[in-house]
């Protein structure tokens, strides 16, 4: 385990369930700071369990909860003053506008007033400010639920789900916002999303959660290469037919859009290919490299990890 200095968060053996019904078993979680940390894992798994633990919104059963470095139960105000967090659907006041939400809850946790334009401007409402939160989109009202999140400027920030609702304009904004705030701020970030493109393009560390219990936790190119180790090659000659008849049983080569398509388990592989087609005399145009992708990864896992 690694020094819970060099972590934002740490758990150990941490358990929650209702009645008899598990819920989290044995959590071990390691949350690197200043990462941005993707946190995984279907339906029903213990995604936002575990981040109530962690906001001390649930009461942990067995197991400790270190945030900063300190037990989370007895050093819960000075280390909430310290976190922004968004869990599951926004929490707004419908009748009030953008303005009034944020004045209240910087009221509520004694914040300044002055950065609020700012945040507005941050997270592109500053035009919708005075409308009531009841005319809002989802997307909107996701916005504002992360400007919230924002008012402490806090070391770390959890969410759940925080793309939801958005269209890709929005998904662009608030990535290009976050990964702006881990690096100028030294913010950590705990995403949960069930979107896997986002997390795979933000985060730099990752934890997978099946019924209850961590299946995977660790860098994310190791997870990218972990499910096959198999990497799919688009090889672009002046001949598709003739390069695959000459690659022939070995790689299994397929032609798609006049392109050679070979999956290689190995770099050594990928120049044997090349190698090969050149003393075939094959002119090689172009090669390009696709991992399999954090979906097929995640899948494999989950697989692998499967109770029935």
């Amino acid at each position: 385990m690694k020094n819970p200095l060099n972590n934002s968060i740490e758990t150990r053996a941490l358990t929650f369930g209702y009645g008899r019904h598990s819920v989290l078993k044995n959590i071990n979680l390691q949350v690197p700071a200043k990462s941005i940390f993707g946190f995984l894992g279907p339906n029903g798994a213990g995604k936002s369990t575990t981040i109530k633990t962690l906001l001390g919104l649930l009461h942990i059963e067995n197991g400790m909860v270190h945030i900063f470095g300190k037990e989370l139960n007895a050093n819960k105000m000075y280390i909430l003053k310290r976190i922004g967090a968004m869990v599951e659907s926004p929490s707004l006041y419908e009748h009030l506008d953008a303005i009034g939400n944020l004045h209240y809850t910087a009221r509520l946790r004694n914040l300044p007033f002055n950065s609020i334009p700012s945040l507005l401007d941050t997270v592109s409402l500053t035009q919708d400010a005075n409308r009531p939160i009841k005319q809002y989109s989802t997307g909107m009202k996701q916005r504002l639920s992360l400007a919230i999140a924002l008012l402490a400027e806090p070391e770390l920030l959890i969410l759940d789900e925080p793309i939801n609702g958005l269209d890709p304009n929005g998904i662009i904004e608030i990535r290009q916002l976050l990964v702006r705030i881990n690096q100028e701020k030294g913010c950590t970030i705990l995403l949960s999303s069930h979107i896997l493109g986002e997390i795979e393009k933000l985060c730099s560390d990752v934890a997978i959660i099946n019924t209850g219990s961590l299946v995977y936790q660790g860098n994310m190119q190791n997870l990218l290469n972990a499910a096959t180790g198999n990497e799919n090659l688009t090889i672009h000659t002046n001949d598709a037919e003739k390069a695959k008849i000459a690659l022939g049983d070995r790689f299994d080569p397929s032609i798609r859009n006049e392109a050679l398509n070979v999956t290689v388990s190995s770099k050594l592989e990928t120049a044997s290919i090349i190698k090969l087609l050149i003393e075939k005399g094959i002119d090689i145009y172009s090669v390009e490299r696709e991992t399999s992708g954090l979906e097929a990864s995640f899948l494999h896992l989950l697989n692998e990890n499967n109770p029935s």
